[in-house]
């Protein structure tokens, strides 16, 4: 999930790079929306999205289907360990994400992320 369209397709065609497949969604209801109809095996989530944040967001996922699919922030902000552990949070990628980060979490079986 990214509010910001243009970051969020731009990470999109890195992840076809690499050879992945990835969706934008712009806001958190519009992932709930997504997960319900593609089941990706990974979640890359800013953590300021308008209408909630990626904290909420997590949550929200993981009722709706998402149980055990790794789910990480991409964030600005100063990565708060806490906060992430107790959304469910596995790991925390600075913007702008570099591309070491984004093929250590792909390396580690995961096929479809969305973001």
């Amino acid at each position: 999930m990214e509010d910001n369209v243009d970051s969020g397709q731009s990470l999109v065609m890195l992840l076809r790079v690499l050879g992945h497949e990835g969706r934008v969604c712009g806001n958190a209801w519009a992932a709930i929306d997504q997960v319900a109809r593609w089941q990706p095996e990974l979640v890359i989530t800013d953590i300021g999205l308008p209408g909630t944040d990626g904290y909420a967001l997590a949550p929200m996922l993981r009722r709706a289907g998402l149980d055990d699919v790794p789910i990480y922030a991409l964030s600005a902000y100063v990565d708060d360990p806490r906060k992430r552990e107790v959304a469910g949070i596995q790991g925390h990628l600075q913007k702008p994400i570099s591309i070491v980060d984004l093929r250590r979490i792909l390396n580690t079986d995961h096929a479809q992320p969305t973001c």
